[in-house]
């Protein structure tokens, strides 16, 4: 999505998604394993840019993404938390709103202008393509604890999905 709006993006993920990324549109991604060398990278590869601010999803994502926050000067003090606080600190100047998408009934929200506007729009003309594959667990509300479970098992670069 960031992509989609025009924006560079630099990310973590394993060496193992590198390719998904990248053709997903990222510019510059780094390996998450070494908090310190992948905040390193980061900062490096945004030398002389400005920063949007950052998004954090998995747990020691509020800490990476605070550090290199803090380490980049022309850069937006604010972090998207996707994932429930898990415990970590922000630091001193970096804020953060853990993000629930609960306003799609407003119709001048983001979260109704993205979902009711731009994604229909986007996938018709096949200029946003979902990413990555879904992996369905199965068919049915009776499904969600299997969907859970293998949700909490660890996936990688896969979006778990009961369908209804």
């Amino acid at each position: 999505l960031a992509v989609a709006a025009g924006y560079e993006v630099h990310t973590t993920t394993s060496p193992k998604n590198f390719d998904l990324v990248r053709r997903l549109g990222a510019t510059h991604v780094v390996d998450y394993h070494d908090m310190t060398t992948a905040a390193d990278a980061l900062v490096a590869g945004l030398h002389g840019k400005d920063l949007a601010g950052a998004l954090a999803i998995n747990p020691g994502g509020v800490t990476l993404t605070g550090k290199v926050l803090a380490a980049v000067p022309n850069s937006v003090k604010f972090i998207a938390d996707a994932g429930p606080p898990r415990g970590e600190e922000y630091p001193d100047g970096i804020t953060s709103k853990f993000f629930i998408p609960n306003d799609l009934h407003e119709p001048d929200s983001l979260t109704c202008c993205l979902w009711r506007t731009f994604l229909p729009q986007a996938l018709a003309e096949g200029s946003f393509v979902p990413e990555p594959e879904p992996l369905v667990v199965g068919q049915g509300l009776d499904k969600m604890q299997e969907a859970y479970d293998v949700f909490y098992k660890g996936v990688s670069a896969q979006k778990v999905v009961v369908t209804l």
